[in-house]
Formats: structure tokens, sequence, C-alpha cells
């Protein structure tokens, strides 16, 4: 779906930037990332702001995309569909620690026929990167209270860091850390 939506909107009037306008923030996110990319100090400046009512972390990930790739949204759409594959495949493990293997599976097909999470994959918005990290935090979360475990030191470092990236991407989430 996400190779299609580029094609479509890259061969409209807009040209190659056609893609943007399938997100209401897509322009935004691309004009900071590219502002980014050209003097990286933006940031330190204070001229992009990463933290406060709207949230510009995924312009962070959009310039190193960038960056490394060059500007190419079949590259963005594909990342961005790695990491929403991440999600059926937390759900079923959820589910299996909670239920059972039926269960996980019957939730993660479910969950993969969603249309709005085939779409966050597709377009550019900061929910294609932190719903399946939040998702990946609530696995671990409950795969430590489900084994019991009293203290395992890299499973609560990465715990943390991936609760640390959820909130870069939607500082929403800051309610949760304690």
């Amino acid at each position: 779906f996400g190779f299609i939506l580029v094609h479509k909107t890259t061969h409209s009037s807009y040209g190659y930037d056609g893609y943007l306008y399938a997100s209401d923030d897509g322009l935004t996110y691309d004009a900071v990332a590219n502002k980014i990319l050209k003097d990286p100090s933006v940031i330190q400046r204070g001229e992009v702001t990463l933290w406060g009512n709207w949230d510009q972390f995924y312009s962070v990930f959009l310039a190193a995309v960038y960056k490394v790739f060059g500007r190419n949204f079949y590259i963005v759409v594909l990342i961005q569909s790695a990491f929403g594959a991440l999600v059926p495949l937390s759900i079923f493990l959820i589910a299996k620690l909670l239920f059972s293997r039926t269960v996980g599976l019957i939730a993660s097909i479910a969950v993969t026929f969603k249309g709005g999470l085939i779409m966050l994959s597709s377009y550019m918005g900061h929910e294609s990167i932190w719903l399946p990290l939040l998702y990946m935090f609530i696995l671990m979360l409950t795969r430590h209270y489900k084994e019991q475990e009293r203290y395992n030191f890299p499973a609560d470092i990465l715990m943390g860091l991936t609760l640390g990236l959820v909130n870069l991407y939607r500082s929403l989430y800051f309610y949760f850390v304690p």
C-alpha cells in the first residue's frame, strides 16, 4: 500500500513532493528534516523544538534516513513498514504470554488487517515509529512480570531505552515513565 501511495502521489500535479500531502504534517516533517540536514545546529540553537506540544523527533528520524539513503520516500515507507511489522509480532507474543499461542495467532492476524495501522506505516507520521516501540515496550514489560524476574539488568536497560525512544517520538508518554 505504501509503495502504491508513493507512486500515485509523486506522479500527481505536485510532482515528487506530492507524497508529502498524504499526511497532515508531511510537509512540516520534511521541511524540518531538510533544515536539520542543512545545518544540524538548528536543534542546539532551539530553532527546532524536539519536545513540546508538537513532537518533531520524527523529523530527526527522517533526516537520518535522508542522510543515508537520500530523500527517497520508498525507503521511508520500507523502513516504517519494517517497524509496523513489529506490531502484530508484539501482539502475538504478548497474547501468547498472557493466554495461549492460538489467542496470539488470532490477535496478531486480526491486527494485521487493521487498515489504520497499515496506513500509519505508509505516510509520514511519528505514529509509524512510536506505536511499534510502545508495543515492544509493553511486550518486554509483560514478559518481565509474567516471568517474575527479580532483576535483569540488560532487560531493564532495554525497556528503559525503548520507553525513552517512545517518549522522543511522542512526549505524551512521559506520563508513563514513573
